[in-house]
């Protein structure tokens, strides 16, 4: 895997990101299978699959203006979401979760997680498994900044888990019943992705080789 993060390959490598403990993993015969992700538009019903996340709200936003910072490789994102968190992003909107939660009101951000790091190396999902059918998500409401600076340098270490000040749920499907925003997904953005969207999650679709510590940890 690559791409700027290349946060699937820290997952998958316990947040290495060196070439020789991947081809170790390989050598090593160490495999599972991973879920992944697949999300449809409702307006125009495209459809796309994903292995790590999806976000809108100020992580989509961020994601989009971290284009123009291409050129500092995966500090870029980082950039951009500082930039955002001033700007402020709020979006009022519904979600439905597994058929079982609806939450309404005014929402800072609202990702889904398929991998235990993202946004170039942030520990978000940190109870993370790949293959449990099940995808992780992390909803913020409004709040001040000085709050959500706090939540979000939590996430850097995966504490953001045990904040109030943001709410996990792990969940089969995830849909976006109202707002038209715009959505990122695995660090790209386009104009056919925007909500409302539904997602839902395919169980142990591909096999991939990984690190002995993460084999024994599913195993156990």
């Amino acid at each position: 895997p690559g791409g700027t993060g290349n946060d699937l390959f820290r997952s998958l490598n316990g947040n290495s990101l060196k070439l020789e403990d991947g081809v170790q993993n390989i050598l090593d015969g160490c495999s599972t299978t991973i879920d992944m992700g697949k999300v449809t538009f409702k307006r125009s019903q495209y459809a796309r699959y994903f292995f790590t996340n999806l976000s809108w709200g100020l992580a989509a936003e961020a994601v989009k203006r971290s284009q123009s910072y291409k050129w500092m490789g995966s500090k870029a994102y980082e950039l951009a979401l500082g930039k955002m968190i001033f700007t402020g992003v709020r979006c009022p909107g519904k979600i439905k979760i597994d058929d079982k939660y609806e939450l309404e009101g005014l929402f800072q951000c609202v990702s889904l997680f398929n991998s235990c790091y993202n946004g170039g190396g942030l520990l978000t999902a940190p109870l993370n498994q790949f293959n449990d059918g099940l995808i992780e998500i992390l909803v913020v409401k409004d709040q001040s900044k000085c709050s959500l600076i706090k939540t979000l340098d939590a996430s850097k270490k995966g504490m953001h888990v045990y904040k109030q000040s943001a709410e996990c749920y792990r969940a089969k499907k995830f849909e976006t019943l109202e707002g038209d925003y715009n959505v990122q997904i695995e660090g790209d953005v386009d104009e056919r992705y925007v909500s409302p969207f539904v997602c839902e999650v395919g169980e142990g679709v591909i096999d991939v080789a990984i690190s002995q510590n993460h084999y024994n940890r599913l195993a156990s």
